[in-house]
């Protein structure tokens, strides 16, 4: 829930920058990647809920550590959970893990998909 205010809180102040014709800045903080999920997942399962759907997430074992805005980085998940318990079916699924240079962020459905990459649907 605390997330959930911190977010909507993120949103307001976006509107206001927007509204003085700026940006909100961002912060750039070490974010320990898995324990945010595993905290945004608590507040993803009421959705699940409403929706019947299956919820799954597994926290890595070890930490992810990436200097980034935390509350910008659960809005992002969060955009993703729900589009896929909205849109998707079967269970949605929602992982970390590493990749060469960077974290990953999965959340899986199993639902069709976007007919195009999102670049060609935003052109």
């Amino acid at each position: 829930m605390e997330l959930e205010l911190r977010r909507a809180g993120v949103a307001l102040d976006d509107l206001e920058a927007a509204r003085a014709g700026r940006r909100r800045p961002d912060r750039d903080v070490a974010v320990d990647v898995g324990a945010l999920l595993a905290g945004a997942v608590e507040g993803w399962r009421p959705l699940a809920g409403a929706r019947a759907a299956e919820l799954h997430f597994v926290a890595p074992a070890t930490p992810f550590l990436v200097r980034a805005d935390p509350l910008r980085l659960a809005q992002a998940a969060g955009n993703l959970v729900a589009n896929a318990l909205e849109h998707g079916t079967g269970p949605v699924r929602v992982r970390v893990h590493p990749t060469a240079s960077h974290v990953r962020i999965e959340v899986r459905d199993q639902g069709p998909g976007l007919p195009a990459p999102v670049a060609e649907l935003a052109a």
